[in-house]
């Protein structure tokens, strides 16, 4: 999860970064805020791409029936799942749901065949789903 912090922080080496980009036709708070803006955008959708992960892997009627503490352990117990998969398979899958990056990015970025990227983000989903049975949350 995104705290304050770290949206700051990131806003902060985003204007590191890209000290010619101010061109001085608004004001240099106008810029920043704009910055810090984009940076909380960004992270509310990372925390919703994250949220529809958790979800993928939920049973619908548990999410209508539970309180909000239910649903809290529900994604703790997927979050757990999920970091007990290999890396080599859970970063693809973390990157195509989470990120939102299509399959050739990732490949890209890993320097892997497309092939095997869809290879790994399936085995990954399909672990996920056999320890959700064998946890008792899904049929």
């Amino acid at each position: 999860m995104d705290s304050a912090k770290d949206i700051v922080q990131d806003a902060y080496l985003k204007v590191l970064e890209s000290n010619n980009e101010f061109k001085g036709a608004s004001s240099l708070k106008t810029y920043l805020y704009r910055i810090v803006i984009n940076k909380c955008i960004d992270a509310k959708r990372r925390r919703a791409r994250w949220s529809s992960l958790v979800d993928l892997f939920t049973k619908e009627n548990i999410q209508s029936s539970q309180d909000a503490f239910e649903k809290a352990e529900d994604k703790a117990l997927i979050r757990k799942l999920l970091n007990a998969v290999p890396q080599k398979f859970r970063v693809p899958l973390i990157l195509a749901e989470v990120e939102g990056m299509s399959y050739a990015e990732i490949a890209d970025i890993l320097k892997l065949s497309l092939n095997t990227i869809r290879t790994r983000i399936f085995r990954c989903r399909r672990k996920l789903r056999k320890d959700l049975e064998k946890a008792g949350y899904l049929p």
